[in-house]
């Protein structure tokens, strides 16, 4: 017996994989090695489609449930009048709407990318897919091969069409070729020579050179025809007993599976798998199917501004992302998406004046400054800028006025109302000592002016050196007179009342101590209380 193995698997049984059926002398435990049922459904609470949007979706009847908008097989309930996450599925289901009513359905590892085709696990289970990938029914078929034959139908295969025969009485009844029933292929003389392991009326048990599978073991016939060898029987794996083969199976012919990233079909042998790329950018997935995508990540490409790539029916399609997401406008400008997939610009004001970025202005806190490049400035150019006697005004960098460091040579200049002039850039008080300025000059500094004879510096000024008498009475002393019954502190004497010790050369003038003509030079002659006098009250 050859047996030619190209590309065969040597693998496990898992067909939605990267392998195949076990060779020859494979137990029946390697070919029962997958199952097909995916064990990673939803698991806790999921975000939903309203979790998913910085804005919670509306919704109007309270209580109803839907499948997840966001394709992630998780369930939500109106909730307050907003879509919020539901229990989720169990282990192994998703959340389907296939039938109308949102529920919890199983999800099959070999269901995906099939478009709800039926497929079949290395083990003989069909499962009738729906097009979301979850299973409408599972039918548990004799063999592997009974089931991919009666893919087409939806239903396990009766027999292999063409290969299986029963006897009817004396009528022997071959496989039809749907697989699903037998037809009438010849009448025997007897049922004594009916033989369906032969497909032939013979009194014969077996043919030399051919096999029979009994179970899962193969057989040879003896060349005496009179039964099986059992010394060269070999045991197949499940499913993989191939009697007109003449072998076991490595994989059930036409059955695929994914290799990589292509597909690897049986051949019709069942000995080697025939290995097919998919082609750019696709990738298979399931029971042998290439798809453009199994994954949102899949569609990266799509994603950009607002909107995002997803992989829906495993082909990428461009959805709107979700409102609120951070875009960049057609201006270049920041924005957050929209309804509808558009970005729209969203007004940058956290500056004191200028433009949004949007077109419009931002509020000006400016007052009574100038708004320049969005700041609020006092000015942009050195002439906008009040200078000192002494020094210019400068426009700096920051908008602001101030003085200039080097200083402004000016023949004069005022400090505090009193002339000055400028030095390195401070007006600095003039000295004046002028004749009549003595003591101290307008700037406080002390001058060196000297009064002439007989006088004296008061209040910085050059005055007459005034003398006075000696006092005649004692001030606040009684006096006879009415009229200044007290002393006078200032004139030493009592009105009306003249003491009797006048100085020497004074005479008592109406009352008066005074100098009576002729009078000195520094005396002028005045009229004291009708009497003419020398110079009251200034005696010499």
């Amino acid at each position: 017996m050859t047996m030619t193995m190209g590309l065969a698997a040597t693998g496990s049984a898992n067909v939605s994989g990267n392998g195949a059926p076990a060779g020859h002398g494979s137990s029946g435990s390697n070919a029962a090695a997958i199952s097909s049922i995916t064990q990673t459904g939803a698991s806790g609470a999921g975000a939903g489609s309203a979790g998913n949007m910085s804005q919670p979706e509306r919704c109007d009847s309270e209580g109803v449930m839907r499948c997840s908008m966001q394709g992630h097989g998780e369930r939500e309930t109106c909730n307050g009048g907003v879509w919020s996450a539901a229990p989720a599925c169990g282990a192994g289901e998703t959340c389907t709407s296939m039938s109308g009513t949102p529920t919890c359905a199983k999800i099959a590892e070999l269901c995906k990318g099939g478009n709800g085709q039926a497929v079949c696990d290395a083990r003989g289970t069909m499962f009738l897919c729906n097009a979301d990938d979850t299973v409408a029914d599972e039918l548990s078929c004799k063999s592997a091969r009974l089931c991919q034959d009666g893919i087409p139908a939806r239903q396990c295969a009766v027999c292999i069409a063409g290969e299986e025969y029963q006897c009817t009485d004396a009528s022997l009844e071959v496989c039809a070729a749907d697989g699903m029933s037998f037809m009438k292929s010849m009448d025997c003389t007897s049922a004594a020579l009916c033989n369906k392991d032969l497909g032939m009326c013979t009194s014969a048990v077996c043919m030399p050179e051919t096999f029979s599978c009994q179970g899962n073991v193969l057989k040879k016939c003896k060349a005496d025809s009179s039964g099986y060898d059992e010394d060269t029987a070999m045991p197949c794996g499940m499913g993989t007993c191939d009697a007109k083969g003449g072998d076991c199976n490595v994989c059930e012919p036409g059955q695929k599976s994914c290799m990589g990233d292509g597909v690897a079909t049986c051949d019709p042998t069942g000995q080697m798998l025939v290995p097919m790329p998919c082609g750019s950018g696709m990738q298979c997935t399931g029971a042998g199917q290439c798809v453009e995508c199994t994954e949102d990540s899949d569609c990266s490409s799509l994603t950009k501004d607002c909107k995002v790539g997803a992989c829906t029916q495993y082909k990428c399609v461009s959805k709107d992302a979700s409102s609120g997401k951070a875009c960049t406008a057609g201006n270049g400008k920041p924005g957050k998406c929209a309804s509808g997939g558009t970005c729209e610009c969203t007004p940058q004001c956290n500056k004191p004046c200028g433009e949004d970025g949007c077109g419009d202005d931002c509020p000006n806190t400016c007052g009574a400054l100038m708004c320049v490049k969005d700041a609020c400035v006092e000015c942009t150019t050195d002439s906008q800028c009040r200078g000192t006697d002494c020094k210019a005004g400068v426009c700096n960098s920051n908008g602001r006025c101030t003085q200039s460091a080097a200083p402004r040579e000016r023949a004069s200049c005022t400090i505090g109302g009193t002339p000055g002039s400028c030095m390195g850039g401070e007006c600095v008080c003039k000295s004046d000592c002028g004749a009549q300025h003595c003591d101290t000059d307008s700037c406080g500094d002390p001058c060196n002016y000297d009064c002439g004879s007989g006088q004296e510096c008061k209040s910085n000024v050059c005055k007459r050196i005034e003398r006075t008498i000696p006092p005649r009475c004692t001030q606040g002393e009684a006096c006879p007179s009415s009229d200044f019954p007290v002393c006078d502190g200032t004139l030493f004497y009592c009105t009306t009342y003249c003491p009797t010790n006048c100085p020497t050369g004074w005479e008592c003038v109406g009352g008066l101590c005074a100098l009576v003509p002729p009078c000195p030079s520094t005396m002028s002659l005045t009229t004291l209380n009708g009497q003419q006098a020398c110079g009251y009250p200034h005696p010499p």
